[in-house]
Protein backbone atom coordinates (compact mmCIF):
# COMPACT_ATOMS: atom_id res chain seq x y z
CA UNK A 1 0.00 0.00 0.00
CA UNK A 2 2.97 2.29 0.44
CA UNK A 3 3.01 2.95 -3.32
CA UNK A 4 -0.76 3.20 -3.89
CA UNK A 5 -2.29 6.42 -5.19
CA UNK A 6 -4.48 8.68 -3.09
CA UNK A 7 -8.14 8.93 -3.99
CA UNK A 8 -8.29 5.38 -5.37
CA UNK A 9 -10.09 2.23 -4.26
CA UNK A 10 -8.13 -0.92 -3.45
CA UNK A 11 -8.63 -4.53 -2.45
CA UNK A 12 -6.27 -5.95 0.17
CA UNK A 13 -4.59 -8.88 -1.57
CA UNK A 14 -2.36 -9.93 1.31
CA UNK A 15 -0.53 -8.95 4.46
CA UNK A 16 3.14 -9.79 4.69
CA UNK A 17 3.84 -9.61 8.40
CA UNK A 18 4.69 -11.95 11.24
CA UNK A 19 4.30 -9.48 14.12
CA UNK A 20 1.18 -10.68 15.91
CA UNK A 21 0.48 -7.26 17.45
CA UNK A 22 0.48 -5.58 14.04
CA UNK A 23 -1.76 -8.31 12.58
CA UNK A 24 -4.21 -7.84 15.46
CA UNK A 25 -4.08 -4.05 15.04
CA UNK A 26 -4.90 -4.34 11.33
CA UNK A 27 -7.64 -6.91 11.95
CA UNK A 28 -9.42 -4.76 14.55
CA UNK A 29 -9.43 -1.88 12.08
CA UNK A 30 -10.88 -4.00 9.28
CA UNK A 31 -7.70 -4.44 7.24
CA UNK A 32 -7.34 -8.05 6.08
CA UNK A 33 -7.19 -9.91 2.76
CA UNK A 34 -10.31 -9.47 0.66
CA UNK A 35 -11.32 -6.13 2.19
CA UNK A 36 -11.88 -3.00 0.10
CA UNK A 37 -10.34 0.25 1.25
CA UNK A 38 -9.85 3.80 0.02
CA UNK A 39 -6.51 5.57 0.24
CA UNK A 40 -7.49 8.99 1.53
CA UNK A 41 -4.24 10.83 2.07
CA UNK A 42 -0.45 10.64 2.28
CA UNK A 43 0.61 12.71 5.25
CA UNK A 44 3.76 14.80 5.71
CA UNK A 45 5.04 12.43 8.43
CA UNK A 46 4.99 9.42 6.05
CA UNK A 47 1.74 8.08 7.48
CA UNK A 48 -1.13 7.02 5.25
CA UNK A 49 -4.82 7.63 5.91
CA UNK A 50 -7.19 4.93 4.67
CA UNK A 51 -10.90 4.25 5.03
CA UNK A 52 -12.31 0.78 5.60
CA UNK A 53 -15.83 -0.36 6.41
CA UNK A 54 -14.89 0.19 10.07
CA UNK A 55 -13.86 3.82 9.50
CA UNK A 56 -10.74 5.89 8.94
CA UNK A 57 -7.33 4.54 9.97
CA UNK A 58 -3.87 6.10 9.96
CA UNK A 59 -0.99 3.71 9.26
CA UNK A 60 2.71 4.31 9.67
CA UNK A 61 5.05 3.70 6.75
CA UNK A 62 6.23 0.28 7.97
CA UNK A 63 2.66 -0.91 8.60
CA UNK A 64 1.54 0.30 5.17
CA UNK A 65 4.44 -1.55 3.52
CA UNK A 66 3.15 -4.81 5.06
CA UNK A 67 -0.27 -4.45 3.41
CA UNK A 68 -0.38 -5.49 -0.25
CA UNK A 69 -3.20 -4.08 -2.35
CA UNK A 70 -4.54 -4.30 -5.89
CA UNK A 71 -6.82 -1.83 -7.64
CA UNK A 72 -10.48 -2.56 -6.84
CA UNK A 73 -12.90 -3.02 -9.69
Amino acid sequence: MSEAETGKHYLVSGIYERDRQLLEFLETRGIRPGVKLDLLERNYDQTISVRTAKGAVILGRLSAESVWVAPAA
